[in-house]
């Protein structure tokens, strides 16, 4: 039949300009923090894919944000981050009771240039940890 030649020995998938593999890329991620007080942190780090694929970009991720426990139960950090002209800030306070964990996140993203509208995402989520 009339068609595209198909390989039966590719692992590649592609639809509509998008392909997976099963190669699975490797990522470098470097973070590191400093204590400023007690309870607040300030953290930094980089993430980059060796290449493209499975959600990952190899072009750098790079954030930086804080960490505050003003007493136990509660945690609030926030990020600030830039990869490829895609800029951001989240934010998450965390509540744990006991072995539940609550956490509610907000976060903004200027879309994929600076002129881009403005993106608006949130997230909650629980979880028990032992």
């Amino acid at each position: 039949p009339e068609g595209p030649d198909f390989d039966p020995t590719s692992t590649d998938v592609e639809e509509y300009g998008f392909s997976l593999s099963t190669r699975i890329p490797i990522v470098l991620q470097l973070y590191g923090g400093r204590r400023i007080t007690d309870s607040l942190i300030w953290n930094m780090g980089l993430e980059k894919g060796m290449s493209d694929g499975w959600g990952v970009s190899s072009k750098p991720l790079i954030l930086t944000g804080l960490d505050w426990h003003p007493w136990n139960p509660f945690r609030l950090t926030s990020n600030l981050f830039y990869s490829d002209q895609l800029m951001g800030i989240d934010s998450t306070l965390q509540l744990k009771m006991g072995f539940w964990v609550i956490n509610f996140g907000l976060g903004l993203t200027d879309g994929y240039n600076l002129n881009s509208a403005t993106h608006v995402n949130y997230k909650l989520s629980s979880s028990l940890r032992f």
